[in-house]
């Protein structure tokens, strides 16, 4: 049944559904801090192993996009999104009966993950197909529930942790996952997404034909990995977010260890959840910005980031300087989610940014599995926390350096054929495309061979 046309009626139902969604899996990734503290009081294990859980949760969720996508191209969003959450919360529920760490690991940090990742890019995917004029807006108000909900939600659980036991806790996470079912059931489709899908057997001819293309899947990654500035800011964001995501792990952990009580670690993670609110909403409109600079916007913000980071050791005793740090990394830790797009863009044509992006979300996936078990296992070894946090401050100002030796690369082979980009188009769909995008126009709206619709004005993808 189709409720709405886009940026009219329901479509807004389906912007705060998707809202509300993103809050609980953003507590779930990024507040997992809490969670961790609570496995170590239980279990007494290593810090590498008890980050492990967390660290495959934000990593399936991460690469999530690959299956999303080959699960939304037979089915409506609405049924891809329940059907995740429906996995995710069965995965944590599960977690509350598990007498053992290693069965954790599983069910809550893959079982948990996968259902995550196959909801979380759905979000984006209904936005897509709900809003045209105002998807930028749209886009940019349901992605920061991720730092809202890691401000509201933290706090929150750190209370129930007082109350409750692990069990408990899990089954009150549990619950919350299972919310995230009923947003999922107003994802009504929208004309557009009737649309994709009665142009789907002109997807599935163009990719039976497409073997036979010279810009086959196998071509395009060849020429990718060999297009010099593109494996270099490959590169630095596999390195950068291999130092983000070890702060995200082990931050609430860390202050404990400074001394900061359990409530002071809630309000801490918090804080960083609303400057990733801020942030994410700010760079992802700087993004629609042609006088902004996107290399260099990345570099700016990796490179405060990775200074905050580096130091932290030095002013983490007080309160006030872990405060002063989770304001920063708050603010300039995400930011690369607002900007990945626009500088993938301007690097790499159109017919190549599918692959490129499921590229990125692949190298991003490996870095949050080992950056955060690295890190616990240099910790249990020598036995202090300053050592990974210095490590990971390191990594994230390796990143800033890689995105300038990108720009560079990219400023002196202009001429290559694959740094000749359209700037005009976004891709709006976190998976893979028909590296043959022949657009034509129907009803005032580009459709790509794959029946997707796309924003020539301001079609944009956030991504995380």
């Amino acid at each position: 049944m189709v409720l709405t046309k886009p940026d009219t009626g329901w479509a807004w139902v389906v912007m705060m559904a998707s809202f509300s969604i993103f809050i609980i899996n953003g507590f779930l990734c990024y507040g997992y801090g809490m969670v961790q503290i609570a496995l170590l009081e239980r279990f007494d294990d290593s810090i590498a192993k008890t980050s492990l859980v967390g660290s495959l949760f934000s990593t399936f969720l991460s690469c999530g996009g690959v299956l999303d996508g080959l699960l939304i191209r037979r089915y409506s969003c609405r049924l891809v999104a329940v059907a995740g959450g429906l996995v995710m919360t069965i995965g944590i529920f599960v977690s509350a009966f598990m007498t053992s760490l290693d069965w954790i690991i599983v069910t809550f940090g893959v079982v948990g993950g996968v259902g995550s990742g196959i909801q979380y890019t759905a979000l984006y995917v209904t936005l897509g197909y709900n809003f045209k004029r105002n998807v930028n807006i749209a886009s940019g108000f349901a992605v920061s529930g991720v730092g809202v909900g890691t401000f509201i939600l933290t706090p929150v659980f750190a209370y129930l942790m007082t109350i409750y036991t692990l069990e408990g806790l899990f089954i009150c996470l549990a619950g919350l996952s299972l919310q995230s079912v009923a947003f999922g059931v107003m994802f009504f489709p929208s004309s557009l997404e009737m649309q994709h899908r009665q142009n789907s057997s002109n997807f599935h001819q163009a990719r039976q034909s497409e073997n036979s293309s010279e810009d086959s899947f196998s071509v395009v990654l060849l020429r990718l990995f060999k297009t010099l500035h593109f494996v270099v800011l490959l590169i630095g964001i596999g390195i950068g977010n291999f130092g983000t995501y070890i702060v995200y792990i082990h931050f609430a952990n860390y202050t404990k260890h400074k001394g900061a009580t359990e409530i002071q670690t809630a309000f801490l993670l918090s804080v960083i959840g609303l400057g990733s609110c801020v942030s994410r909403i700010l760079t992802g409109l700087a993004c629609n910005s042609k006088v902004i600079d996107e290399p260099t916007l990345l570099f700016g913000t990796y490179t405060i980031c990775g200074i905050f980071t580096t130091l932290l050791p030095i002013y983490s005793h007080t309160f006030t300087g872990q405060l002063v740090f989770a304001i920063a990394f708050g603010l300039y830790a995400g930011c690369l989610y607002g900007i990945m797009n626009g500088i993938t863009l301007r690097y790499l044509p159109l017919n190549y940014l599918g692959t490129a992006v499921g590229i990125e979300l692949a190298v991003i996936g490996f870095a949050i599995m080992t950056g955060p078990p690295a890190i616990g296992l240099i910790t249990d070894v020598t036995a202090n926390y300053d050592i990974g946090v210095v490590i990971a401050g390191l990594c994230i100002l390796v990143g800033a350096i890689l995105t300038l030796v990108a720009e560079s690369c990219y400023t002196t082979n202009k001429n290559n054929d694959l740094s000749d980009c359209n700037k005009d188009f976004i891709i709006s769909l976190p998976e893979d495309v028909s590296p043959k995008l022949e657009t034509k126009e129907e009803d005032g709206q580009c459709i790509g061979n794959d029946g997707i619709p796309s924003n020539k004005e301001s079609d944009m993808m956030l991504v995380g």
